[in-house]
């Protein structure tokens, strides 16, 4: 009977995927009908020549309306049917797992719980209500394919091209043809499609946690453009022990040496961007029966790794119940990629969030250790920039930064910083943080404007009264109780290294920028609850 639902499952995905495909497919179609009727039918030409002139530009300005328009009258359809999808997937999960089950009451207490944290990561509430800022509301407010369209347009309309010409050309970008896919259809098949995959491998790793089971089959047929890493691992069966040393697969490495990724977790990434292949996990009898080479062998217990740790290796083991952070910066300088990826691993163990903005990621000669910029006119952001200078800070550098990032654009409102709004979701950790002795004795000096050297008293200079008040606003102080947050859950020695250097830079002037460890738990507690409020994290971590 379970070989039975795996089966259904594995028909279900591959099903719900082609009517998903299907559906999309019809409404690129729709969405050209749309842009032709209400763009370029409008377009002002001088016989086949479109013109260059206010009133185009203008119509191509206003296909922002068009596109949000189109997408709120069918955005939903999409939503429903994916939703629908992963919950039927999780209830054939649901009924799979269950022959491991130790009790009853404790089985349906951890699907009920897997099956919250996997629509908190796609960003979806009661009745199929979608989360304002969630994987699923960002995704059909993504504008991609919108841009591509409004780019494309600009292009033609400045330099008077011909208008047959560019209506056949709007066609192939935003429906494609035999060789390529559309704009609208390609976005679809890089999120919405892995959506159903993703929510399968996602609630069969939190399960095989909660049920303690150890090993796997690598599930999924062959077809003619599977890659050699799913073709030397298909069918057959896998402890978790030795699935981590994936990572060191040619084609694994291939992708983080390019930046495509920045970490990898072989259950839940499986054979990356495009891959099929499931996990079906099995008792250790089970294993030991198909692969007799593994009676007698016990699990082998990961060594801790100091710059990109498990969630194994961690004091406090929190589960992020989000989008992964890593593989959403693809803007990456070389020279800064290592310390990034480092700063990225680190996160990614922490928590999770929505799907973000890409920004740069650059080494430039700054007046810090790094830096994070917005843009002036809106305050969006704009890059994260490393000192070249940084040496072994950079990755407690660059989550500090990361920080200010969340704070500027994950939390509360886009653009703006949510740590100085007075009633926002950051304003309990500032509250606290403010009656830690760290804060205190910051104040202290700032309202003094002295500090001693020995017996002799110094006044603070104009730079150094600024530079002390800077570390008192709300988006200073946030950024460093997420630094040290993400340091100390994550298990990262290198980010520990930075939170307790800066503790002691400060010692000349009688403060500490950073928390001892009693005067940041309060913080560090405030901070777990605001995660877990905005679904970042799954449950507490040990006290």
């Amino acid at each position: 009977m379970p070989d039975k639902i795996f089966e259904e499952k594995k028909k279900f995905i591959n099903q719900v995927t082609k009517d998903l495909d299907r559906q999309v497919v019809g409404l690129s179609e729709q969405l050209l009908k749309v842009i032709i009727q209400e763009f370029v039918d409008k377009l002002d030409r001088n016989g086949d020549v479109i013109m260059n002139n206010s009133k185009n530009l203008k119509l191509i300005a206003a296909i922002d309306k068009v596109y949000q328009k189109f997408m709120g009258q069918v955005g939903g359809g999409i939503a429903k049917r994916i939703a629908d999808g992963s919950s039927r997937i999780m209830g054939y999960n649901a009924d799979y797992y269950s022959q491991y089950k130790k009790t009853e009451a404790a089985y349906k207490n951890s699907t009920a719980s897997v099956e919250k944290i996997i629509n908190d990561r796609l960003g979806i509430g009661d009745k199929v209500k979608l989360v304002e800022g969630g994987y699923m509301d960002s995704l059909l407010k993504d504008p991609t394919a919108k841009n591509a369209i409004k780019n494309l347009s600009y292009k033609e309309v400045i330099k008077g091209a011909g208008f047959k010409g560019f209506k056949k050309g709007l066609e192939k970008l935003i429906v494609g043809d035999e060789e390529k896919y559309g704009a609208f259809i390609q976005h679809y098949r890089n999120y919405a499609y892995d959506s159903f995959v993703q929510v399968d491998r996602d609630q069969t790793m939190l399960l095989a946690k909660d049920l303690d089971l150890q090993y796997f089959i690598y599930e999924g047929g062959l077809i003619d453009s599977s890659r050699p890493f799913c073709i030397k691992r298909a069918g057959e069966v896998f402890s978790l022990d030795e699935s981590k040393d994936w990572v060191n697969d040619p084609w694994i490495q291939k992708n983080l040496d390019k930046g495509y990724i920045t970490s990898y977790n072989p259950i839940t990434d499986c054979g990356l961007f495009g891959c099929r292949h499931i996990t079906r996990f099995i008792s250790k009898e089970a294993a030991e029966m198909l692969r007799p080479d593994l009676k007698g062998k016990k699990p082998i217990a990961s060594k801790p790794n100091e710059n990109n740790p498990t969630n194994t290796d961690v004091k406090a083991a929190v589960i992020p119940a989000a989008n992964k952070i890593s593989g959403q910066f693809t803007d990456v300088e070389k020279s800064v990629k290592k310390e990034f990826e480092q700063a990225i691993a680190s996160i990614d163990l922490v928590h999770g969030d929505g799907v973000l903005k890409d920004i740069p990621i650059i080494k430039k000669a700054i007046n810090s250790t790094a830096a994070f910029a917005t843009r002036k006119v809106d305050k969006e952001p704009a890059f994260i920039a490393l000192n070249p200078n940084a040496d072994k800070y950079g990755e407690f550098a660059l989550i500090h930064e990361m920080g200010h990032f969340f704070d500027n654009y994950s939390l509360g409102k886009r653009n703006a910083f949510e740590s100085e709004n007075k009633d926002g979701l950051l304003k309990k950790v500032i509250s606290v943080a403010e009656e830690s002795e760290s804060i205190k004795g910051i104040r202290e000096l700032l309202k003094n404007g002295k500090y001693k050297v020995g017996d002799k008293e110094e006044v603070l200079s104009p730079e150094e009264l600024q530079w002390v008040g800077y570390l008192v606003t709300p988006k200073e102080i946030w950024a460093r109780a997420y630094t040290q947050f993400i340091a100390k859950r994550s298990g990262s020695k290198a980010a520990q290294l930075g939170v307790d250097e800066y503790f002691k830079t400060s010692d000349e002037y009688g403060i500490k920028p950073q928390w001892a460890e009693d005067d940041f738990k309060k913080i560090e507690e405030e901070i777990e609850s605001m995660m877990l409020s905005e679904g970042w994290i799954k449950k507490t971590s040990p006290k």
